[in-house]
């Protein structure tokens, strides 16, 4: 459990001071925007949440093909600079292992690329299946070991990534 809080707090530290430049390097790619669209099967009325949002770019591109959409990210920078993408989508300063929802809340859940900093995977997966309707759908994007380890953030937190890494091992294998 301290643990756990100690890695929350460094992940939000860490994403508050990179936040003003995050999105210099980051857009969304159409193609995997249609990818994820696909695999969610978006509907214009259809209730949906992205876990790990960041800065909202997948957010608000998929809020513009349809449904109503909620972000969230324990990132209270990443979250002002979603917000400005997207007045329309609810952010919410969040993690995943605490989503803040009433059961069966969502049609569909979307995280990309957030896997990785995701301190209990175990409590993660039952808050999104817990907020998840029936027969709604979960799409997640995640990075390999070797991704990882070649990132971008690789430099900022060298021992996290090497601690990530393990799991992301552990969790493919699984």
């Amino acid at each position: 459990m301290l643990r756990t809080k100690k890695m929350r707090a460094v992940m939000r530290v860490v994403y508050d001071k990179i936040g003003d430049d995050y999105d210099a390097t980051r857009k969304p790619d159409p193609r995997v925007r249609d990818a994820l669209a696909d695999h969610l099967a978006l509907d214009a009325a259809g209730v949906y949440l992205d876990v790990g949002c960041g800065t909202g770019n997948y957010t608000a591109a998929l809020a513009a093909l349809g449904g109503c959409w909620t972000g969230i990210d324990p990132s209270d920078q990443m979250l002002s600079a979603a917000r400005a993408k997207g007045p329309n989508i609810r952010w919410v300063r969040a993690t995943a292992e605490r989503l803040p929802f009433v059961d069966a809340r969502f049609d569909a859940v979307v995280s990309t690329l957030a896997l990785h900093h995701m301190a209990d995977l175990s409590a993660a997966f039952r808050n999104i299946d817990r907020v998840l309707r029936p027969a709604g759908r979960t799409v997640i994007v995640t990075a390999t070991p070797d991704h990882a380890r070649q990132g971008w953030l690789a430099h900022y937190v060298p021992e996290m990534i090497k601690k990530r890494c393990a799991r992301l091992a552990i969790a493919c294998a699984n």
